[in-house]
């Protein structure tokens, strides 16, 4: 069953239609265009792929060179070629990982534990207690070891 000119035309207006209140619901912002998203991730995920691949043939190919150079076939082969799968994982969690984020964030200010009520003059507000410190029971509590 082939499409009409009708079918076709009215399929167009009904999605122009559709846009045009995902516009108004956006707030007048078109959507996004998500063959655009899906290009960016698929090119972050390649980087990621050839940084990690990179990675491990060069520490191959230093390897091979070393084996070559000092005639211990395969000790320096293997040796670079496991250090360049950590190089290349490392790589991968550094581009897949957040972006903008700090590496140091700052501290945070101290926390005011003043009371509204104490207006800061409380003796005891600025300092440490620990657990000498802490008051005794007076004589004749309540004990419910009898």
């Amino acid at each position: 069953m082939a499409a009409t000119p009708e079918d076709d035309d009215a399929m167009r207006a009904r999605l122009a239609a559709l846009k045009s209140s995902l516009e108004a619901r956006n707030g007048g912002t078109p959507a996004v265009d998500n063959s655009s998203v899906a290009r960016a991730g698929y090119l972050a995920g390649m980087s990621a792929a050839w940084e990690f691949v990179g990675a491990i043939a060069a520490g191959a190919l230093i390897g091979w060179g070393l084996d070559w150079l000092t005639g211990k076939k395969p000790w320096f082969l293997i040796l670079f070629f496991v250090l360049g799968m950590i190089g290349g994982v490392a790589n991968v969690i550094r581009v897949a990982g957040p972006k903008g984020q700090p590496k140091n964030p700052p501290k945070s200010p101290p926390i005011d534990r003043n009371s509204r009520l104490s207006g800061g003059q409380a003796p005891d507000k600025d300092g440490r207690r620990s657990a000498s410190a802490a008051p005794a029971a007076p004589s004749g509590a309540y004990d419910d070891e009898d």
